[in-house]
């Protein structure tokens, strides 16, 4: 089930779906379900190199970052921001990798970094029940609903990069405000 709260995008506009909670694998599955057709994923590395899922969508045209290497990461950047300067609608997850706990990881700066450099909007993501559907280190999936929730965009037009750290803590206080990060039950 899919929340989308009114004025959360634009269908023409240039967006990144921001995963401001990155809790299971299972949002993989539900997000292709949650984005307009032909949207983008910015991912990294070990992603991409899942047989089958990682390789369809590099096929597609899927940006593939690798952050141990700052030149490479810096040219994905550059390849996503020329994709959304163009139209392109990129999905990505804010925080680095999956919570063993549920509570919420680093943030990144990298999706700010994107959509200010783009002028693109970003639009929150919450996915809400992922975590009973597969829970950390378990490949079984579960019986379950998995509910996302597109919140109401945020502007990057009129930010610069310095703006960058700011635009990430706005985006924490924002999942901390969806009750993310909490420990479960």
């Amino acid at each position: 089930m899919v929340d989308h709260n009114a004025g959360a995008y634009d269908d023409r506009a240039p967006v990144v779906f921001l995963q401001l909670n990155q809790t299971s694998l299972s949002e993989t599955f539900v997000t292709t379900a949650a984005l307009p057709p032909s949207s983008l994923i910015f991912m990294n590395i070990e992603f991409a190199a899942l047989p089958f899922i990682g390789w369809v969508l590099v096929s597609q045209g899927s940006v593939v970052v690798v952050r141990q290497w700052h030149a490479q990461a810096r040219r994905a950047v550059d390849r996503a921001v020329d994709a959304l300067r163009r139209g392109a609608r990129f999905y990505m997850s804010i925080e680095g990798r999956r919570s063993p706990d549920g509570a919420l990881g680093p943030y990144k700066k990298g999706a700010a970094v994107l959509a200010i450099r783009s002028g693109a909007r970003i639009v929150p993501m919450v996915f809400h029940g992922a975590r009973d559907v597969l829970p950390f280190g378990e490949w079984r999936v579960r019986p379950g609903r998995v509910r996302v929730e597109l919140l109401p965009a945020i502007e990057t037009e009129g930010l610069s990069y310095e703006d960058r750290h700011a635009l990430v803590e706005r985006l924490r206080v924002l999942a901390q405000s969806q009750g993310l990060g909490r420990p479960p039950g």
